[in-house]
């Protein structure tokens, strides 16, 4: 069996640290005992555990929803902390005080918190920022989880449901830690407006087909000119268009367009569209809440068609494990240019009503359809662009 190693920083699958003290031995059953203290400060002001060294080192599922750390094992080594960096505090204090310091300079020293940051989206960011300013800990109904869901995926906080139907939301105190640096002037600003271009170039992607430095400038200046100079408006660009060439971004920028796009996307249209005059096409541009809305896979789910849609889908579906998904896929399809009862005929497969299901969900994704937001359309729905060409559609 596998034994702990004493005077090292493991992480609980929960996401606190514990420094390890020592390893005893029970004086009754002679099983070896963990004693292990938290690097954090606890409401209860315990200092000092136990535990089973097998329980202490015992495996458990990565699928836990408090597993928000991914961990196989309850607890685990954090060889990071001493193996990565330069440590220079002395090794004459005491252990655990010098291993406090560690955890600390392994968060503030690390590009971990700015990675995860650079993952999320835009509105997760800003209700980030809403739950450091209260404190790191809120209480919400539990309809309001899905909006902590990703936060809670990259470990950022932890989420506790009780029987009520509430839920606790807590930012773990080394997480508050790691992003106090960021959570302060300048960095706070600076780090928002690089979620802003983010979400702008996504939402130029998904609206448009691909994102131009026109379209890009466009929005910026419709919606954040205020907080982001001209200047440093084409430095962003600058910088996500190095990481878009060394494959550090979702999107791929093409050097003979000068645009962002999607790995998937059809270069030769583009190609086609770029050498349109943008001024002269009367692309759609949304506000600061839809570019949110927008920012990953271009669908607004405030749609009234889509609470519609997806309640018909709900009725007429077979047992499914996540009917948001299936939504979502044939939304996509109808966003990438297949009719929505062509769509629906191919998932025929998942209706309880066979063809009378087809026609019933037809009808609502053709509905849904014709109000989704579509690159053809140049970022405008298909009953917009109907009234803007006299009825002519693409």
């Amino acid at each position: 069996m596998e034994h702990v190693e004493i005077g090292k920083v493991y992480r609980h699958f929960k996401g606190n640290y514990y420094f390890v003290e020592n390893v005893a031995c029970d004086s009754e059953t002679k099983e070896r005992m963990v004693v292990y203290k938290p690097l954090y400060n606890r409401e209860d002001n315990r200092q000092l555990w136990v535990r089973p060294e097998k329980m202490f080192l015992s495996e458990i599922s990565t699928e836990r929803p408090d597993n928000i750390t991914g961990q196989t094992h309850r607890f685990e080594i954090v060889k990071e902390i001493e193996k990565n960096l330069d440590m220079n505090h002395p090794t004459n204090i005491q252990k655990e005080k010098r291993a406090e310091l560690i955890l600390q300079d392994y968060i503030e020293k690390t590009d971990v918190m700015l990675h995860i940051f650079e993952q999320i989206s835009l509105t997760e960011f800003d209700v980030f920022l809403k739950l450091y300013a209260s404190g790191g800990t809120v209480s919400r109904s539990i309809e309001d989880c899905l909006e902590y869901k990703t936060l809670e995926k990259y470990g950022l906080v932890s989420i506790d449901v009780d029987y009520s139907g509430s839920i606790t939301v807590d930012m773990s105190i080394e997480l508050a830690m790691g992003a106090g640096k960021f959570m302060k002037e300048p960095e706070k600003s600076s780090l928002r407006n690089f979620q802003v271009v983010q979400a702008v170039i996504a939402a130029c992607v998904n609206l448009y087909g691909f994102a131009s430095y026109w379209h890009y400038s466009a929005l910026i200046d419709a919606n954040y000119k205020k907080i982001i100079a001209q200047e440093a408006k084409k430095q962003y660009w600058d910088m996500f268009a190095e990481r878009a060439k060394e494959g550090r971004w979702r999107y791929m920028w093409s050097s003979v367009s000068n645009v962002f796009f999607k790995p998937t996307s059809d270069q030769d249209w583009i190609i086609q569209q770029v050498k349109k005059n943008f001024e002269e096409i009367p692309y759609y541009i949304p506000g600061g809440e839809e570019i949110k809305l927008l920012q990953f896979d271009g669908i607004d789910y405030s749609l009234p068609g889509y609470k519609m849609f997806f309640s018909v889908l709900v009725d007429n579906c077979r047992s499914f494990e996540d009917e948001n998904k299936l939504v979502t896929e044939m939304m996509l399809k109808c966003i990438n240019g297949e009719s929505p009862r062509k769509v629906v005929y191919n998932y025929r497969h998942c209706f309880i009503k066979g063809t009378a299901s087809v026609k019933i969900l037809g009808d609502a994704l053709e509905k849904l359809e014709a109000t989704i937001r579509r690159p053809q359309y140049y970022g405008h729905t298909k009953n917009e662009f109907m009234r803007l060409t006299g009825g002519i559609t693409k």
